[in-house]
C-alpha cells in the first residue's frame, strides 16, 4: 500500500515565496520561489511521455514548513486518489535563492561562488543566507537575471531527478523502506546505487532539456556537494554518499552537446 504523507501542505495553495537579503529586506528580494518550482514541474510533466507521467501529479511538486533542504519523491492521496510526487521544503527554496545567487556573481572576480560553497559544510540544520561582498553588484539587474536563469535550471533538473525515480522504478522498489522505526523519512539516496543514481540525473537532465532548462546549474549544485569534507548534512537529499559526481558532471556536458547536435 502506498503511503499518504501527512505533513503542512502548501501545495495547492497560490503562494509565491520571496527570500530576502537580510541587510534591506524591503528592497532586496528574490523573484524565484515557490510559484517558480510549480510552473517548471508542470512543464517538466508535460515534456514526458504519457507512460513515465500517468501517475504523477500534473504539477507534482509538493511543499513542506521546513527550514533544512530536502527533496524526495513520495506520494501524495486527497484520501481517495494516491498521486505520485516530489517533496521539497522551504529549506529547498532558499538554497537555490542562495546558491543561484552566488553563481550569478561568479564571474565578478571576488570568488563569491567559491566563498559560499565553502562556507556549506557548518549548515547542518539551514543554508546560510548569501550575501555579496558588493551590494550595488550584487543586486544589479543582471545580477538578478542571471540568478533567475541559474534558480530554474538548478530547480527543474533537481525537480526532474525526483521524477525519474518514479517513472523508473526506484520509489518503488525501496518504498518499504522509506521510513525508520519512528516513522520519520529516509532519503531515498541512501538506498539507491550508484547505477540508479546516475540514471535517474540522466534521465532528469533530458526531460530538463526538452523543456529548455541547461545542464549548468545542475553541474553547480552538484559541485557544492563535490568535496565530502565540506558537504552539509542535507547533501544527502542531493547526492548519495558515494556519487561519482566528477563523471556524472562529464555526462551532463556530453548530454547536453549531443541534444543540440543531434536534436530531439
Amino acid at each position: 500500500m502506498k503511503k499518504n504523507r501527512t505533513y503542512a501542505l502548501l501545495a495547492l495553495a497560490s503562494l509565491t515565496l520571496c527570500w530576502s537579503n537580510p541587510a534591506s529586506a524591503a528592497q532586496k528580494t528574490y523573484e524565484t520561489g515557490y510559484s517558480s518550482i510549480t510552473r517548471i514541474s508542470a512543464d517538466l510533466y508535460k515534456a514526458l511521455d504519457k507512460k513515465k507521467r500517468a501517475n504523477l501529479m500534473p504539477v507534482p511538486v509538493l511543499l513542506e514548513k521546513n527550514p533544512t533542504p530536502f527533496m524526495e519523491p513520495s506520494t501524495y492521496s486527497d484520501g481517495t486518489n494516491f498521486w505520485q510526487a516530489v517533496y521539497i521544503s522551504a529549506g529547498f527554496v532558499d538554497f537555490l535563492n542562495f546558491l543561484a545567487h552566488a553563481k550569478a556573481m561568479e564571474g565578478e572576480g571576488q570568488g563569491e561562488f567559491k566563498r559560499y560553497v565553502g562556507g556549506l559544510g557548518s549548515a547542518n540544520v539551514t543554508p546560510p543566507p548569501f550575501q555579496p561582498v558588493s551590494n550595488d553588484k550584487g543586486w544589479s539587474f543582471d545580477t538578478m537575471n542571471h540568478q533567475v536563469s541559474q534558480f530554474n535550471q538548478m530547480a527543474g533538473a533537481l525537480i526532474a531527478i525526483e521524477m525519474a525515480h518514479h517513472y523508473l522504478g526506484h520509489y518503488k522498489k525501496y518504498e518499504a523502506r522509506l521510513k525508520d522505526a519512528q516513522g520519520n523519512p529516509i532519503a531515498i539516496n541512501t538506498l539507491v546505487t550508484p547505477q540508479e543514481w546516475q540514471e535517474a540525473v540522466m534521465k532528469g537532465a533530458r526531460n530538463a532539456l526538452d523543456c529548455g532548462i541547461g545542464v549548468d546549474g545542475l553541474k553547480a549544485v552538484l559541485e557544492t556537494m563535490e568535496n565530502k569534507e565540506t558537504r552539509p548534512a542535507w547533501s544527502i537529499y542531493f547526492v548519495p554518499p558515494q556519487a561519482g559526481i566528477p563523471k556524472v558532471k562529464r555526462q551532463l556536458t556530453m548530454l547536453e552537446k549531443d541534444f543540440f547536435m543531434i536534436g530531439k
